[in-house]
């Protein structure tokens, strides 16, 4: 056997992630859903919760890049997450050809 019959093919790890950011996709949207089926209130997750969750500075309290911020404030975190996942699942395929 030669290296590249042992390779796997890089569109396999391109299907991969794109299952992985679908599914939590989904996932978030489904405990959204949840909650706004429960409690009567829609949760909206942005970036900007995504990166204060993750204690990141910046998106605490910004000291520029406001217009950065603004956008980042408006954008779905799982409509971000999935559309990630799509660039690279196409950016596996382009690669694998």
């Amino acid at each position: 056997m030669t290296d590249k019959e042992n390779k796997t093919p890089i569109i396999v790890y391109g299907l991969m992630a794109f299952i992985f950011g679908a599914f939590s996709s989904l996932t978030i949207v489904g405990w959204q859903l949840y909650g706004y089926l429960r409690r009567g209130d829609w949760v909206s997750i942005s970036i900007i919760d995504v990166l204060n969750w993750l204690e990141i500075a910046w998106a605490k309290n910004p000291q520029s890049w406001f217009g950065v911020y603004e956008i980042l404030t408006k954008m779905s975190f799982s409509l971000t997450i999935f559309i990630a996942a799509l660039f690279l699942f196409w950016l596996a395929s382009a690669i694998d050809k």
